[in-house]
Parts: structure tokens; C-alpha cells; sequence
């Protein structure tokens, strides 16, 4: 699979200011509400859905290490330092900061995972199943 050149470039335009826009609102305007009550959104309810959401794609993405019990204790040793960091970490920080900060952080221990298992198991994430490539295209 070949990915244009033009689509990766406008891609990371488009992260890159979606992140500087969020960066900004957090830190030059702490204060600022939506115009909107959305109470879930900024509760700890939000925080644990995002965490299974992207642990259930971290699992997803190594289907082929899904027989092998190391895996498994690897993944529930990460999940228990995922919990216990946000749980007494992330609390320690009042306001809209506090999701800044689990993003970054999180994405930090997304890719430490990622590292762990190409150490251990020499195999990166596998996601091309998901955009329906087969594989040896």
C-alpha cells in the first residue's frame, strides 16, 4: 500500500493545528466554557471510556501475540500503571490542564507499549486488516 505524499502532508497540517488550537485554548484560556452545559464530557466518566477505547485498539492491533500469556501479563501490567499513574497523577491537576497533559501522556505510554513488545516479541502494531488490505499487497 502506497500512501500519497499530498494526503500524509495535509494530514499532519491538520494534527498539528488541531493540537496547537487545543494547546492554546487550554493555556491561554483557562477559564473558557463551552456554551453548552456537558457535564460527562469533562468527568472522570470521559477518561476511562477513552482509556478502553484505545486500549481495546492497542489489543486489536496485536492479534497475532493474542495466544502468547506474556502478552497478556504485559497488557494488564500496563493497564495497571496507566490506572494508578492517572488516578493519583492526573487528580493532582485542577482544570482543563489535566486533559492536556492525559493526552500527552497517555500517547507517551502508547508508544512505550509499542516498544516493549517490538522488544520482546520483535513485532509492531498490525492495523492493516483494518483498512482492508490484505496482507503481501
Amino acid at each position: 500500500m502506497r500512501t500519497d505524499r499530498a494526503a500524509l502532508a495535509w494530514g499532519t497540517v491538520i494534527g498539528v493545528g488541531f493540537v496547537a488550537a487545543v494547546v492554546v485554548k487550554v493555556f491561554e484560556f483557562p477559564h473558557a466554557r463551552m456554551p453548552f452545559p456537558f457535564p460527562f464530557l469533562w468527568s472522570h466518566g470521559l477518561v476511562v471510556a477513552v482509556d478502553a477505547v484505545v486500549l481495546w485498539v492497542l489489543v486489536a492491533s496485536y492479534r497475532k501475540l493474542w495466544g502468547k500469556s506474556g502478552f497478556w501479563a504485559l497488557v494488564l501490567a500496563f493497564l495497571a500503571a496507566n490506572t494508578l499513574f492517572f488516578g493519583w497523577f492526573a487528580e493532582q491537576i485542577a482544570g482543563p490542564q489535566r486533559f492536556l497533559i492525559y493526552g500527552a501522556v497517555g500517547g507517551g505510554e502508547f508508544f512505550a507499549f509499542s516498544l516493549v513488545v517490538l522488544r520482546l516479541y520483535h513485532r509492531g502494531p498490525d492495523i492493516s486488516s483494518w483498512a482492508g488490505h490484505k496482507e503481501g499487497e
